[in-house]
């Protein structure tokens, strides 16, 4: 909600967020043409915003109704009450496979808000195993995978 001076989630107002410019990107991020924030909540459910310094507002994106962010120089993880700023992966060549995030040189798996490297998975072959009737069931050129274990 906003009004002629301010943006306001519920009855909290957001400071440094321009109300005629104000968009929402996700229920925990809002951007303007110069700031991203996002929500957080501390022990007593108090609600306020955050800046994410690091992200261009201009490009600022959500990946597919994900956790998963990206502008055009980092991807972003939100989690737990807090951002992971993700720099090992290509902004231009990023995947969401279900538990999985992946670009042409890497895969990682998504698990209770960690990012885990699957160092052996050959990433351009890598895809979700529709075979299987599990979330996280994936398989490369080499390997089928349950999570992070090789299944096969």
């Amino acid at each position: 909600v906003k009004d002629k001076n301010w943006v306001y989630y519920g009855t909290q107002k957001i400071e440094g967020i321009n109300q005629d410019e104000v968009k929402i990107v996700t229920d925990d991020f809002i951007k303007d043409s110069n700031t991203v924030q996002y929500k957080l909540k501390n022990r007593d459910w108090h609600l306020s915003f955050k800046a994410l310094k690091e992200a261009d507002a201009e490009t600022f994106e959500n990946i597919v109704n994900s956790s998963f962010f990206k502008d055009k120089n980092h991807i972003y993880y939100f989690y737990d009450n807090g951002v992971q700023i993700i720099t090992w992966l290509d902004t231009d060549d990023i995947k969401l496979l279900s538990c999985y995030i992946k670009d042409n040189n890497n895969v990682f798996y998504i698990h209770k808000g960690k990012l885990i490297h699957i160092d052996w998975a050959d990433a351009q072959s890598f895809v979700n195993d529709d075979n299987d009737r599990g979330l996280c069931y994936a398989k490369d050129k080499n390997h089928k995978y349950n999570g992070s274990t090789i299944i096969k």
